[in-house]
């Protein structure tokens, strides 16, 4: 029997299709009723969706994997919310160039996290957001990378005067 993760991407024949990588302790849990929620809620988009459940394993499949987005939560243990960590910005410095979308999962508004574009994300996204705002926050995401490839290209190869 198929899981929900594995019925939702069998939906989705494309080969296209872009692929999302999630890194976050409760949503990457196989089976869990997070997991479970964000498919139900984003599964209509047509997108590949991979979890992560650890820091490391997110990391590994960001390295091996071809991914056009990845959603990285702030908080990944009792740990670093007791302790005021978020390892999660750590990981955005780390997966910069390995895709172009690159997104803080939080729990709510920015408020109690830091600036996210600095650490490189192309933007943010509350994890109870409807599909639409998550691929509203993906197109943005695309577009912040288009124009931050634009820039290094110009920065790169300055036009002579």
């Amino acid at each position: 029997m198929k899981n929900l993760e594995e019925t939702v991407n069998s939906t989705v024949t494309s080969k296209s299709r872009p692929r999302v990588l999630i890194g976050d302790k409760w949503s990457g849990e196989p089976g869990s009723l997070s997991q479970k929620g964000f498919l139900l809620r984003n599964g209509h988009l047509k997108l590949w969706y991979d979890f992560a459940q650890t820091e490391q394993e997110f990391l590994d499949k960001a390295r091996a994997g071809k991914y056009d987005v990845l959603l990285v939560e702030p908080i990944w243990s009792d740990a670093d919310y007791r302790g005021g960590t978020m390892k999660g910005y750590e990981l955005l410095e780390k997966v910069y160039d390995l895709a172009p979308v690159r997104l803080l999962l939080t729990d709510s508004g920015l408020d109690d996290y830091a600036d996210p574009y600095a650490y490189g994300a192309t933007g943010w996204i509350e994890k109870t957001a409807s599909a639409q705002r998550l691929w509203n926050a993906i197109e943005q995401g695309m577009k912040v990378h288009e124009y931050r490839m634009q820039r290094e290209k110009r920065d790169r190869h300055p036009t002579r005067e």
